[in-house]
């Protein structure tokens, strides 16, 4: 019998037994979600984008978030740290 002590629930086995607005829950997903929130912004506006792939950040360019020149978009993301 498992317990979350952050929204009190009991025998919690899988997210979906938490209580609803639970922080453990939002920041799992806060996280999944955040590859897919950098990569919005390199999208081409005329062409639709496809949810699993990311062809458009395999290639060398200019990070938006920090400004740095990389030889590779997709592997920069996971790692860039916003100048502030």
């Amino acid at each position: 019998m498992a317990h979350c002590f952050r929204c009190n629930a009991n025998e919690v086995k899988k997210d979906e037994d938490h209580k609803p607005g639970c922080p453990v829950v939002k920041a799992k997903r806060e996280a999944a979600n955040r590859i897919t929130k950098l990569a919005a912004g390199y999208r081409r506006k005329n062409q639709p984008s496809e949810p699993s792939s990311h062809g458009n950040l395999n290639r060398p360019g200019t990070c938006k978030k920090c400004g740095v020149i990389v030889p590779n978009l997709l592997l920069h993301l996971g790692k860039c740290k916003p100048a502030a």
